[in-house]
């Protein structure tokens, strides 16, 4: 056996499957910024909805906002069905 084997911890078979999961998403916005847009931003965002409508819409369709993504390697034991998360290595 060598020192790469994955063994399952709970019925000690080394067939084992492994999976990547890679799970996308929008990053939040901070509360910091939820504060600035109640007390002002909002009513800068009406104004310049107003009065320069079509550049703020072009804006809103292009610009998007940035996204994060989290890899996680889960290994799944093909004999019982256990799964446990693997360390990144």
């Amino acid at each position: 056996m060598t020192s790469g084997t994955l063994i399952c911890p709970k019925c000690k078979s080394t067939d084992i499957a492994v999976q990547v999961i890679a799970d996308t998403h929008t990053k939040k916005r901070s509360a910091l910024w939820w504060v600035y847009f109640l007390l002002i931003g909002w009513v800068i965002e009406v104004l310049m909805w107003v009065f320069v409508t079509l550049p703020m819409l072009l804006i809103r369709i292009f610009h998007r906002r940035p996204l994060e993504t989290t890899i996680q390697k889960l290994a799944v034991c093909q004999h019982c069905g256990h799964q446990w998360k693997l360390k990144r290595t």
